[in-house]
């Protein structure tokens, strides 16, 4: 048996969003009868005592731990913060701390490696000599649309970065184009770094027909609205497919972001509907009723919602991505334009994009099917066993 800690700042129960959460809760759901899994994150019930561990059931009835040592009366987990003081990563690195002694009897019980999506907590690793194994999801890039902390602190971030790596006994990227950096980089770590996005549920997303009935576009998004997701400019190419398509398009938001923060918003809100927070299996559902999903990101590691998109068999229209780029070559799971910047031109190229896919549904050339087999080597039942084999192997 080997004990698989995971380290993150969320609660499994709770409504955090994102692709690092979406990663976990797989990890939760399909971890193997060889495996005990053990989560150290936070309450989001504020009703927990911390630092004593629970036993939940995943969805298919297996026990798991659960260990919280932070709740969101310290910090709200779904925004990010203004400062270093109130920043969730920060908080959460000190509850590690506070909590050290009952993390460490957990890892010291049974053979156990511990897993990390954070540079910042590689060094609550090192300090307890603990097996890591370090995910990391992509390069942002300083000069762009950062959470503005971030952008505050770069050269923490690189300096973090430099140290986790240098310590870990493994570490995968989602990202190809991260992972030929971090190769230059890091040349004496390159044996130990690893390419692998993340996985899709493909028990859950699954290709169904599209419903084209009343004639309206759905779009969807899911996650949250990040500075860097650009939603400025996924409202402007709304209102532009507003226009062409004579008020027949709709935009489905999911996720907990508050999208009247953006004044761009008010252009298009008679076209939006927001769902807030929904769980993977309502998602499933819900893409059966929508049409194509939407990127506009300046960078992104491999965007879970398009995976679960793409297996649900609707096309994705997206700004340029490298690590994404192999999978939208042949058009055939939505276009991946050749540019990324949100200029008036490239929202006019995407709306035409936007059109074009349209056109393809409503024809029926566009399969479902064909769709979904294009994210085939990402899916949950083809590659997260990869994932458990690299700790059982770590020293």
């Amino acid at each position: 048996m080997h004990r698989i800690i995971s380290i993150h700042p969320f609660d499994p129960r709770g409504c955090k969003v994102g692709g690092i959460e979406t990663h976990v809760r797989h990890a939760i759901k399909f971890f193997p009868e060889n495996i005990d899994f053990v989560v150290v994150g936070v309450d989001e019930s504020n009703l927990l005592p911390l630092g004593k561990p629970i036993t939940l059931l995943n969805d298919y009835g297996r026990e798991y731990t659960f260990l919280p040592v932070l709740n969101t009366k310290v910090v709200n987990i779904n925004t990010a913060a203004k400062s270093i003081f109130k920043s969730l990563t920060f908080n959460f690195f000190i509850a590690l701390f506070k909590y050290r002694k009952v993390i460490k009897k957990t890892y010291d019980t049974m053979k156990s490696s511990v897993e990390i999506q954070r540079y910042e907590f590689s060094w609550f690793c090192y300090l307890n000599n603990f097996s890591n194994l370090l995910i990391t999801h992509g390069d942002a890039d300083p000069n762009k649309k950062l959470d503005s902390l971030l952008g505050k602190v770069w050269f923490l971030h690189k300096f973090n970065e430099s140290f986790a790596v240098k310590h870990a006994n493994k570490i995968i990227s989602v990202s190809s184009k991260q992972t030929k950096r971090l190769i230059a980089d890091f040349p004496k770590k390159a044996k130990d770094i690893h390419y692998m996005t993340v996985s899709v549920d493909d028990s859950l997303f699954i290709p169904t027909p599209f419903n084209i009935d009343d004639g309206i576009l759905r779009i969807a998004f899911a996650g949250r609205l990040d500075e860097f997701k650009r939603p400025q400019m996924m409202f402007k190419i709304l209102k532009v497919l507003q226009a062409k398509l004579n008020g027949k398009v709709e935009f489905h938001y999911i996720g907990v972001t508050d999208p009247t923060v953006f004044k761009e918003y008010n252009d298009v809100k008679n076209i939006v509907v927001c769902h807030g927070f929904k769980r993977s299996p309502d998602i499933a559902e819900m893409w059966k009723d929508y049409h194509i999903g939407i990127v506009t990101s300046v960078f992104e590691g491999w965007p879970v919602y398009v995976m679960e998109a793409i297996c649900a068999g609707r096309p994705v229209v997206s700004l340029r991505l490298e690590q994404m780029q192999d999978t939208f070559r042949n058009a055939m799971c939505g276009e991946m334009l050749d540019i990324n910047n949100d200029s008036e031109l490239t929202i006019n190229e995407m709306s035409d994009s936007f059109i074009r896919q349209w056109n393809s549904i409503q024809n029926k050339s566009l399969d479902p099917l064909i769709v979904n087999s294009f994210i085939n080597p990402f899916k949950v039942s083809k590659q997260l066993d990869a994932l458990f084999n690299l700790h059982m192997i770590l020293k």
